[in-house]
C-alpha cells in the first residue's frame, strides 16, 4: 500500500522522517480522472458541481524555490509554464514562485461561490483541454493533501490537514535555508500581508529597482537559482531536516501523527449528541445533511435520523443504546456510531 511519504514529490524521498512511512489514508471517492464533483454524463449540473474542465484546480499553488527547480529540471509543458511565470515576474522571488497577491484576495473572497466553477481562478499549470496538471509530480502541500471527499469523514480531513501543515512548514523552512545558502543578500519585497500594491492591482510586476534588490546578482538568472535550490535541498541529511524545521516542525509532525492515529483507529466517545450545526434538507426516504464539508453530504434514512435525534449529549452513549435495544428492539453497532461520529453527524 502507498505510504504517506509516497504522496509527495521525489525530492522528499530521503528527507521525510520515519513517521511518514505509515500507510497513507486511501481516498477512493475523491477521483481525479472522473471528478467526483462533476455532474455525470447526461445529468443536470447543480450549484455544487464543479466544471469538468476546471475541477478543483481553481487554485494557484505557491511553489517553493526547490520544487520550481525540480519542475524546470524535468522539462516539458510544466517547465514551459513556469518559464512563462518567471518571465512575467509576478509573484517571482528567490523564495517562491508564488500566486499573485491579487489572486489570493480574490480566491479568499469568492471561494464558497466560485471554487471549481470560475475559469478566472484556474491554475496556470492546469491543461484545460486534457484536464490534467502539468506539474503533478512536484506538486506542493495543498495540492498533495486536498480531497473533495474523505473516506473517513472529518477525522480523515483532519489527518490530511495536519499533514499539510507539516509539509507547508518544511516548504517554508527548506526554501529559506536554500536562500540563506545561495542568495544571502536577497531582500524580501516587504509588502504587508493582505494588502496590494498598485502593481498588484494592475497585474504588473514590481518595479525594476524593487525586483533587482530582491534578486541581487541572481536577477535574470532566476531559473538557475531555482535549480540550485533543488540541488541544495536534495543534498540535505536527516539531521539537517531536524535542524532546519526546528521545534515547530517537531510539533507539527506530532500533531499529524496524533491525527493520523485517530483516523486509522477512531475511538467511540462516551457521550455524543446530534450535531446542532448541520445543514439539513429533506430527501427521498429521509434527510440529507452537510456536516464537516459541503462537498460530502450524508444521506440518512428516516429511521436512522430518528435514532440520531436520541443522542442528546447528556445521556451516555451506552444508555442510549440500551434504551433503543429494550424499548425498540434496535441494535446500533459500533461501526455505525463511529461512522456517524467520524462524519460529525454525532459530535
Amino acid at each position: 500500500m502507498p505510504t504517506v511519504r509516497s504522496v509527495f514529490p521525489p525530492v522528499y524521498d530521503r528527507l521525510l522522517p520515519p513517521e511518514l512511512d505509515r500507510e497513507a489514508l486511501a481516498e477512493p471517492r475523491a477521483t481525479c480522472a472522473e471528478c467526483a464533483m462533476c455532474p455525470k454524463p447526461g445529468a443536470i449540473a447543480g450549484t455544487d458541481h464543479f466544471q469538468p474542465d476546471l475541477k478543483c484546480c481553481t487554485f494557484h499553488p505557491t511553489l517553493p524555490n526547490y520544487l520550481a527547480g525540480a519542475i524546470l529540471a524535468d522539462g516539458g509543458e510544466g517547465a514551459a509554464r513556469l518559464r512563462a511565470k518567471i518571465a512575467a515576474r509576478v509573484g517571482v522571488s528567490p523564495w517562491w514562485l508564488a500566486s499573485p497577491r491579487k489572486y489570493r484576495l480574490l480566491l479568499t473572497a469568492s471561494q464558497n461561490a466560485a471554487f471549481g466553477k470560475a475559469p478566472s481562478l484556474l491554475c496556470p499549470y492546469f491543461e484545460r483541454t486534457s484536464a490534467r496538471c502539468t506539474i503533478w509530480r512536484h506538486r506542493e502541500a495543498v495540492c498533495a493533501t486536498f480531497f473533495c471527499k474523505y473516506e473517513r469523514g472529518a477525522v480523515g480531513r483532519a489527518s490530511w490537514k495536519a499533514l499539510q501543515g507539516y509539509i507547508t512548514h518544511l516548504e517554508m523552512s527548506f526554501g529559506e535555508d536554500a536562500v540563506r545558502a545561495l542568495a544571502p543578500d536577497a531582500v524580501p519585497e516587504g509588502v504587508k500581508p493582505g494588502t496590494l500594491t498598485r502593481e498588484d492591482l494592475e497585474d504588473r510586476p514590481p518595479g525594476d529597482e524593487t525586483y533587482a534588490k530582491m534578486w541581487g546578482p541572481w536577477a535574470g538568472r532566476e531559473e538557475e537559482l531555482y535549480r540550485a535550490a533543488h540541488a541544495h535541498v536534495g543534498a540535505l541529511s536527516g539531521d539537517d531536516v531536524s535542524r532546519i524545521s526546528g521545534d515547530r516542525g517537531a510539533e507539527l509532525l506530532a500533531a499529524f501523527s496524533a491525527a493520523h492515529d485517530e483516523a486509522v483507529a477512531p475511538v467511540l466517545r462516551a457521550t455524543l449528541r446530534k450535531n446542532p450545526d448541520m445543514d439539513e434538507s429533506p430527501a427521498d426516504g429521509g434527510v440529507t445533511v452537510a456536516t464537516y464539508s459541503s462537498y460530502d453530504p450524508v444521506h440518512l434514512t428516516a429511521d436512522l435520523w430518528a435514532i440520531v435525534g436520541l443522542f442528546d449529549g447528556a445521556s451516555p452513549v451506552a444508555d442510549v443504546r440500551a434504551r433503543l435495544r429494550t424499548e425498540h428492539d434496535v441494535v446500533v453497532p459500533d461501526e455505525l456510531l463511529l461512522e456517524l461520529q467520524n462524519r460529525r453527524v454525532l459530535t
